[in-house]
């Protein structure tokens, strides 16, 4: 009777286990555990993302819209943990005028330093994600931000839209450009705010980690 019980207790632990491993319909899982090593990863290099900045332009109080795509890195699950990490080449920013973007470039120095890297280090899902299609927001999770080849940690929040196999997320979180050691920009009388809302969109399909 004991052993029964022990048994069963054990089953139940492994498919609570197996649940937490599929994170919410953000990734697929695969027909066996392969360990407490990373169960499954992707690759962003070859799916869409993009890195969105936000900041306002004063005097006006105007919003200047920053957009690049050249995107790539790789992010992890283990557990319910999803932890990851993107490089970002600056010199694809893109505000929509050619002469602000040059003035952008320069402040960043990007001669210099030509990439920014956003880590995630820590972004935990519940475990009601593992439905087929899931919408999830505002999952808060934390990491570290490298820019103007200074680091500073940033947390902000997450928001994932699962279907069929494939995710969206959505990291959005606020810096100071003055913490990066960034000469804040001017351009034809217009200031930049110290402060800028970054975005940073990634659609995700998972790939089984290699056995």
């Amino acid at each position: 009777m004991k052993g029964t019980l022990e048994y069963n207790r054990t089953m139940r632990c492994r498919v609570a286990f197996a649940e937490c491993l599929l994170v919410g319909g953000l990734l697929l899982a695969s027909s066996g555990w392969a360990g407490p090593s990373v169960f499954l990863s992707g690759t962003l290099a070859t799916l869409p993302a993009e890195v969105q900045f936000i900041a306002i332009g004063m005097p006006g109080s105007f919003r200047i819209i920053g957009r690049a795509k050249q995107l790539s890195g790789e992010f992890f699950v283990e557990r319910c943990l999803v932890k990851g990490k993107a490089v970002l080449l600056l010199d694809s920013l893109d505000t929509g005028i050619e002469l602000r973007n040059h003035h952008l470039r320069d402040k960043l120095e990007t001669a210099k330093w030509p990439t920014a890297e956003f880590t995630l280090s820590k972004l935990v899902l519940p475990l009601n994600c593992t439905k087929v299609d899931f919408l999830g927001d505002r999952f808060p999770f934390f990491g570290e931000l490298q820019l103007h080849h200074i680091v500073q940690p940033i947390e902000g929040r997450t928001k994932v839209i699962a279907r069929s196999g494939r995710a969206d997320l959505e990291f959005e979180f606020l810096i100071k450009l003055s913490q990066f050691g960034v000469e804040i920009p001017n351009f034809m009388g217009v200031t930049v705010g110290d402060e800028v809302n970054i975005l940073v969109r990634i659609q995700y399909e998972p790939q089984p980690n290699p056995q």
